[in-house]
């Protein structure tokens, strides 16, 4: 038997696939996920409740090759603790470091603290969060910051050998003209 093209066959089967798939999509907002209740596990509707609560320096104006005390504090608004935790700290797309296996109690605050060697420019530092290896970078916080480069030392002595060295230049310059003056004589 031969099938004519657009007379039964693979139209009507597909149409029913996407009438069915539409259906589902349809339902799908309204299905609810229970846990069972004991099993240790919280309602899927309070994982995670975290967030990165504050960023801060312990310098707000570094110099260049300072040591720097960046502290963030993780907060956990929900009803159960929220364990394997990582807090990924960051300057634009520079990682600095990662601490990791964090516990942060619930309806809690965990404060972690990592020392940064100041690199001269300005900043987007960023602290993000992650559970059990996936970031929350919505809940991410960032602050800027900026770097001075580091001093060159004492102004004094720089003038004093910068004035030794034009001295210099000078004699330089004049001490052939000195030189024929005084053979002309």
């Amino acid at each position: 038997m031969t099938r004519t093209p657009g007379r039964g066959g693979v139209a009507p089967v597909l149409s029913l696939i996407l009438l069915v798939a539409m259906a589902a999509l349809a339902l799908a907002p309204s299905m609810t996920v229970m846990v069972a209740e004991g099993s240790g596990a919280p309602p899927l509707s309070e994982l995670p409740q975290i967030k990165v609560a504050n960023l801060s320096f312990s310098n707000d104006n570094p110099k260049e090759g300072q040591d720097i005390v960046i502290t963030a504090v993780l907060a956990n608004n929900g009803t159960f603790d929220i364990a394997n935790v990582s807090l990924t700290f960051a300057y634009g797309e520079v990682n600095i470091t990662t601490v990791r296996n964090l516990t942060v109690p619930a309806k809690g605050n965990r404060t972690v603290e990592v020392t940064w060697k100041a690199v001269k420019f300005t900043h987007v530092m960023s602290a993000v969060p992650a559970v059990d290896g996936v970031p929350f970078a919505k809940v991410a916080l960032t602050k800027s910051l900026t770097v001075a480069a580091k001093p060159i030392g004492n102004a004094y002595v720089v003038f004093a050998a910068l004035v030794v060295v034009l001295l210099t230049f000078v004699a330089a310059v004049a001490a052939p003209s000195v030189w024929e003056h005084m053979r002309r004589r």
